[in-house]
């Protein structure tokens, strides 16, 4: 059986967020939790339809509006709104939009639809705006106190520790033209970059869960002997496992009604196939001493 593969609906970094900020809307566009009628969401298709009022309403520019109403699209929404979670700029963004839409917009104009994405961005994803600025905010205290940056989860720490680059020119020679010419090299310090430091944080922070995720659900798989394969961050198995194991995965969580009927009451307050597994520990539950006795 064939199975075509046009795009992902996942939008990780967005279901991490959404994650961490509790922000159910968000869950549900990116399919961390299902919709209500089970349909698979595409959070880029939720934004460019936001962002099309937006462009309504703020601006000025009747022809200019319509015009970005008839040509923007996905594909240009999620290359805007993707990386301006990992500090894109303005002006980089603006470029972007050029590189697209250069039939239809001036440069200027161009700079003036980046600065109106970011607007929309600040305005409607406030939430995550302020959790970015909060994870970049500890790596930059980090760098300031002369102290790399540690990520830790499960079986993965990651040391993230930039140095400021100086340029150092050295003569080489040019065996093409026979004669020596000068290059420029881009050589480490002994000086913590901090703006980089601040920058990269959220970014590698984001990409060390999604690393800790693929893991864990490799781990899952394997342990139901389920067939695996992967494609980017997505993992593609038989119809028949996928159903298994999260059939097999609440069949499991259940078994605690037989064990502590409130406890079961209180987890079956929410829907089951909104739960996260990260919640479901195998284990004790309870301190456990050992002195080595048989």
């Amino acid at each position: 059986m064939r199975m075509p593969i046009t795009q992902d609906a996942s939008a990780s970094a967005y279901q991490i967020m959404s994650y961490f900020l509790l922000d159910e809307w968000m869950a549900r566009k990116t399919n961390l939790i299902q919709s209500p009628k089970g349909e698979i969401e595409d959070i880029y298709i939720s934004i460019l339809n936001e962002l099309q009022i937006y462009i309504v309403q703020k601006l000025e520019d009747r022809n200019l509006s319509e015009t970005l109403i008839e040509v923007l699209d996905r594909k240009i929404v999620k290359s805007i709104f993707m990386p301006i979670i990992y500090g894109k700029t303005v002006m980089s963004t603006a470029h972007d939009i050029k590189e697209s839409l250069s039939r239809f917009l001036t440069p200027k104009e161009c700079f003036q639809i980046a600065k109106l994405c970011f607007e929309f961005w600040k305005d409607r994803f406030h939430n995550m705006k302020c959790f970015i600025r909060l994870i970049r905010s500890i790596g930059w205290v980090a760098s300031a106190s002369d102290r790399p940056v540690l990520y830790e989860v499960e079986n993965i720490l990651t040391i993230q520790d930039y140095m400021k680059m100086e340029p150092i020119n050295i003569w080489v020679y040019d065996k093409l033209h026979k004669k020596r010419r000068q290059v420029t090299l881009r050589v480490a310090t002994d000086t913590r970059d901090r703006r980089k430091t601040e920058i990269s944080s959220f970014v590698n922070f984001i990409h060390q869960k999604d690393a800790h995720i693929a893991m864990k659900v490799v781990e899952q798989m394997l342990y139901y002997k389920a067939p695996i394969y992967t494609v980017h961050d997505n993992f593609i198995s038989s119809t028949y496992h996928s159903k298994k194991i999260a059939d097999r995965e609440i069949s499991d969580d259940l078994k605690i009604r037989e064990i502590n009927p409130a406890a079961y009451g209180h987890l079956m307050a929410r829907e089951p196939k909104s739960w996260c597994m990260e919640f479901f520990k195998g284990g004790m539950a309870c301190e456990a001493v050992e002195n080595g006795m048989a």
